[in-house]
């Protein structure tokens, strides 16, 4: 099996396909044959029934490993995107046996103390 080194990795670029018009149905084709390419199993293909290679939603959804733009987004969503990317790879940094947990929450306590500051500021600005 393939070993997984970063957050982008598991996707495969799956993201560059992203866009308007493009089904959930063909990122899903996409990301499943760059994983059996790369001597990979889709994990949640068949779990518990579930029948796709990946899970992508077209809402918000807080569980995701990425989320990607599609057309225009503002720039709180830009920052909250890149705050959440930050956040999954620093905790994956410190993941490791033996690692504590509390760790991780304090990591993930301080990026979001600072994503909600610079929020806050963002909106003070514009009203």
């Amino acid at each position: 099996m393939a070993t997984i080194t970063s957050s982008d990795e598991k996707f495969w670029n799956t993201q560059q396909h992203i866009r308007t018009g493009v089904t959930t149905d063909e990122l899903d084709k996409i990301s499943h044959a760059a994983t059996i390419a790369r001597d990979s199993y889709p994990s949640t293909l068949n779990y518990r029934g579930f029948p796709k290679s990946v899970c992508i939603r077209t809402g918000f959804h807080a569980d995701l490993n990425a989320t990607y733009p599609v057309d225009e987004v503002d720039s709180e969503s830009l920052e909250l995107m890149r705050s959440t990317k930050q956040a999954l790879d620093e905790a994956m940094a410190i993941c490791r046996p033996g690692a504590l947990y509390r760790l991780v929450i304090l990591l993930f306590t301080k990026i979001s103390a600072e994503l909600a500051k610079l929020l806050i500021a963002g909106t003070s600005e514009t009203q």
